[in-house]
């Protein structure tokens, strides 16, 4: 222990305070390695998000989903259990929004998305008022029925339902499709960026106190 503890403090301790006009008691080695695990941490999500995504995608490719009437169920493709994809779907953002339509889901504008986006927040409100068990309650209620019966604020019986809800590559986009494949999820790639990462750390703690002297001399 005592030989990687030098080795610490020899190669990879940098704390400010050992330079005199910066006078700032802090090892700023500490703050790039929490934010190189953070960035690794972002790949391995972009990587499985992704992954779901080149799933998803290589199913519907294979089965020549590519209009409405060659489309298929999530049970057809394999994946009735499969719940990112589900996720992916109802949540219709990103490469899923541009190549992946829901036989009978219309497609939203941007301004119906803002819309609707900003009817739940208001449908979440309400119920968090409900909950907390605030004095216009009442009021938030009727206002609530009131909003569904006019449309305002879609229901639960507006969600997928995924038993028969039929999924295809729209035609235009099916290029697309197959070309995001080529450059999708990999956990080798995924794995190369993260040990890249820690190579630009080491990289970067190891010329920190060259950097700091230069500007510790500049500043003095």
């Amino acid at each position: 222990m005592d030989f990687f503890r030098k080795i610490y403090v020899k190669y990879f301790s940098v704390n400010l305070n050992d330079y005199s006009n910066i006078g700032i008691d802090f090892e700023i080695n500490k703050l790039l390695f929490f934010v190189a695990i953070g960035l690794c941490a972002a790949c391995i999500f972009i990587n499985y998000y992704q992954g779901n995504i080149s799933v998803l995608l290589k199913k519907l490719i294979r089965l020549e989903a590519f209009s409405e009437d060659k489309s298929k169920t999530l049970k057809e493709i394999g994946l009735a259990d499969h719940k990112p994809t589900k996720n992916l779907i109802l949540k219709n953002t990103g490469i899923i929004k541009k190549v992946v339509a829901v036989v009978g889901r219309k497609t939203l504008t941007y301004e119906e998305y803002i819309a609707l986006e900003k009817q739940k927040k208001t449908a979440k409100r309400h119920l968090v008022s409900k909950v907390e068990g605030e004095v216009d309650g009442e009021e938030n209620n009727r206002s609530d029925k009131e909003a569904v019966a006019s449309g305002e604020i879609k229901t639960s019986s507006d969600e997928i339902d995924f038993s028969v809800a039929k999924l295809y590559i729209i035609p235009e986009m099916r290029e697309y499709a197959e070309h995001s494949l080529k450059s999708g999820a990999s956990p080798i790639k995924a794995a190369l960026y993260c040990v890249l990462i820690f190579a630009f750390f080491v990289a970067l703690v190891l010329t920190m106190p060259s950097l700091l002297t230069l500007i510790n001399n500049i500043l003095g």
